[in-house]
């Protein structure tokens, strides 16, 4: 079983660095939750994430490569682009997606997967899952305040 969302995607291949940003609009968070869940319990095969906009080109196919760490494994295609996360990774990003669905904010905007490129192992790349709603940043003289009360 494969489980599909349509978001925003924006892919910056840089001369040292791949970027795949995620947006994980609210209207799209249980889906994203749901196909997470199946994913790491393997009860889907895959994620796939098809752009929202009719200029952007390809998909992504999320999927669990059976490993518990490491870095995820972006396999670059003709028309699609398939990302193999371990299952730390995978828990890593459904707690984050799961905490917004939660609560309606997320503690910070964005959680990055560190990743390779098959066959390029000259560049790093990065996997960011966006939300569009989190708290503002506290410093940390803030953050004392708030914890001694």
């Amino acid at each position: 079983m494969k489980i599909e969302i349509r978001t925003d995607v924006v892919v910056a291949d840089l001369a040292n660095q791949l970027v795949i940003k995620i947006l994980c609009a609210s209207a799209s968070i249980s889906e994203w939750c749901l196909g997470l869940d199946k994913l790491r319990n393997e009860e889907a095969s895959a994620v796939v994430v098809r752009p929202m906009s009719p200029i952007s080109k390809g998909t992504l196919v999320l999927k669990y490569d059976g490993r518990s760490s490491g870095l995820a494994l972006i396999r670059k295609g003709k028309s699609d682009n398939t990302i193999e996360m371990t299952s730390r990774q995978l828990d890593y990003v459904f707690s984050f997606l799961r905490k917004f669905e939660e609560h309606g904010i997320g503690s910070v905007d964005h959680v990055d997967v560190e990743a390779t490129i098959s066959g390029d192992s000259g560049k790093d790349a990065y996997i960011t899952f966006r939300i569009p709603v989190a708290a503002t940043p506290m410093t940390p003289e803030e953050a004392d305040k708030w914890f001694r009360g």
